[in-house]
Order: C-alpha cells, then sequence, then structure tokens
C-alpha cells in the first residue's frame, strides 16, 4: 500500500522546490487570521512573516508578538532554513493599543501602516532620514 505524503507536507516541499529551482522567496501574509498558524510560520521554508493588525487589539498581543518572534528564529536554526525571516507588523498607527515601542521591544524591526508616514511597498526599505528621526523618537517613548 503507498501513503501520499499529507498536504502539508507536499505543499512544503513543492515551495521549497520552486524556492530553489526559480531563486524566489515567500511571505507568509496576514499572520494571526485565517489559516496562517505558528504551525505554519514554524513548517515553511518563508523569508517574510507579515503580522496582521488584528493581533495588535488582543489583550495578549505583545506575548503573541514574542512567540512570533521565538518562532522565526528557531525555525533559523532548522537545516535548510532561509538565511532570514523578517517580521513586518502591519497596521501600525499612532494611537495603536500597542505602542511602536513596545513592538520593537519584541524584537520586531519592520512596520508597516499609517505611523510610518509612507505609502506600503514590496520591498523592505529605509526610510527617508526626517522619517527615520520621527520613528526613532517614537521607539524611544516608553
Amino acid at each position: 500500500e503507498i501513503w501520499l505524503p499529507s498536504p502539508m507536507e507536499y505543499f512544503r516541499e513543492r515551495i521549497d522546490r520552486l524556492a530553489a529551482d526559480l531563486g524566489v522567496n515567500f511571505a507568509v501574509d496576514d499572520f494571526g487570521v485565517g489559516q496562517a498558524s505558528l504551525d505554519r510560520l514554524a513548517s515553511l521554508t518563508i523569508t517574510q512573516i507579515k503580522i496582521d493588525r488584528a493581533i495588535l487589539g488582543h489583550p495578549l498581543a505583545r506575548e503573541e508578538l514574542r512567540l512570533v518572534v521565538h518562532v522565526a528564529e528557531q525555525a533559523l536554526r532548522e537545516p535548510g532554513a532561509a538565511s532570514a525571516r523578517s517580521i513586518v507588523m502591519e497596521g501600525v498607527e499612532p494611537d495603536a493599543a500597542v505602542s511602536l515601542a513596545e513592538i520593537y521591544e519584541t524584537g520586531i524591526r519592520f512596520v508597516q501602516g499609517y505611523i510610518v508616514g509612507e505609502m506600503a511597498s514590496t520591498q523592505l526599505r529605509p526610510l527617508e532620514p526626517d522619517q527615520r528621526v520621527r520613528i526613532a523618537s517614537l521607539v524611544a517613548r516608553r
């Protein structure tokens, strides 16, 4: 009797093969809602994790963010792991329940949202110098 791989195993192997053959990277978008689970985060070969803004309203948001950072760091220790896993917090606004300083304390270094003052991009990119100063001052506020 021949056992087929599980759908998740097939999917993981398929994106690993595509990444290697085509030289592309994969990201998990909207982590924290729908099918984007910690299991998927830990088991897939991805290079970017975009955390959905919905997490920021959860009472345990800070702990959840730290857990995502920890799982992403742990996955890098696995054989065949990507060289980096950037984590992007989506939907960061000046009046968010979790401040920019608190997000930074969790280990997340990339944010997307009105607080940045620039349009979102498909590429991670540095801010303009004046925006960097403004964002740094928000992170420094505790």
